[in-house]
């Protein structure tokens, strides 16, 4: 770990070099794989350390910042988390960790639900795990419900400006077309309202199942 902090430091100091370089050159772009290179190899030696050594939580959160600070790395930071969740369950903290970057950071509420259901099933009993998971599911569930107000507003939006052609329609063939474009409207929002209340169906069946 200390070996890896020396490369952190060592990135850091490059990253401000670079950027002071560009300041004084007045330019937004300096042709240099150092950070690259380093970037690599701390990936390389954070994999390393966890394929290794016994996952902990203050690690596995400073190599999440590194990912999140190298957008190089964002992929093959999820990819090194769906390994070790699946092969750590010690500490129940470490799932929590990476279950809450998943939702928080990424948006990929998928994985976090995996993740936090890997860490329920070592750890039954942790109260701080299930509030988590709780939590996620939660705030799943007010954005499917803003999601749904949003289908509405739109919806009665739409269908009163349709409307509003039809009544204006001085043709048959016009209010025809207008007609089918109503229906069509309708059509949608009942398939939009159908998937949201299918989602939130799903939501109070994972709560159930804490």
């Amino acid at each position: 770990m200390k070996q890896i902090k020396v490369e952190l430091n060592m990135l850091d100091t490059c990253q401000l070099k670079i950027d002071q370089e560009m300041k004084e050159n007045d330019t937004e772009y300096i042709n240099t794989e150092i950070l690259t290179i380093l970037s690599n190899r701390i990936n390389d030696m954070y994999n390393s350390m966890f394929l290794l050594f016994p996952v902990e939580k203050t690690s596995l959160s400073e190599y999440i910042e590194f990912c999140s600070n190298n957008t190089l790395f964002i992929t093959k930071c999820s990819n090194m988390l769906d390994t070790l969740m699946s092969r750590y369950h010690s500490d129940p903290e470490v799932h929590i960790t990476a279950a809450t970057y998943e939702f928080d950071d990424r948006n990929d509420v998928e994985s976090a639900r995996k993740f936090f259901a890997e860490g329920l099933k070592y750890h039954k009993n942790c109260s701080s795990l299930i509030l988590e998971k709780i939590n996620a599911i939660l705030a799943q569930h007010k954005e499917n419900d803003e999601g749904m107000r949003t289908v509405k507003f739109n919806f009665r939006k739409n269908l009163k400006n349709i409307n509003i052609k039809i009544a204006k329609a001085n043709s048959k063939t016009t209010k025809e077309k207008l007609i089918e474009e109503k229906q069509k409207i309708l059509n949608n929002y009942k398939t939009c309202e159908k998937s949201i209340q299918r989602g939130l169906s799903d939501l109070y069946e994972q709560l159930d199942n804490i």
